[in-house]
């Protein structure tokens, strides 16, 4: 699925880390210390691009049209995700972004 690792370095300067351990359950608070930059988004971009290169190549093979979201040829493109309602814009992101927390983490 995924071709990219999550961008640790930018999760690092971002986020602080506020790990507690009682017992055998362990909890950690991520804080966001920084506001988000466009160097940031740029490097979130690889993760989040890798997280959905299987759906678009889902929807793609059964659609026959263009689903990256940077899509210029001429011709019929959805740019998925950016297709999408903000709803299922928010769910998929929210999506992504806890599976690069859990990686990352």
């Amino acid at each position: 699925m995924h071709t990219c690792p999550p961008p640790t370095d930018a999760l690092e300067e971002w986020l602080d880390e506020y790990p507690s351990v009682k017992g055998t359950y362990g909890h950690l608070l991520l804080e966001q210390k920084s506001d988000i930059t466009q160097p940031l988004i740029d490097a979130l971009r690889p993760y989040f691009e890798s997280a959905h290169l299987d759906a678009r190549k889902q929807f793609h093979d059964y659609a026959l049209i263009e689903l990256h979201p940077d899509a210029t040829e001429e011709g019929v493109h959805a740019q998925y995700p950016n297709c999408l309602s903000v709803t299922a814009k928010s769910g998929l992101f929210g999506e992504a972004m806890i599976g690069m927390i859990t990686e990352a983490y």
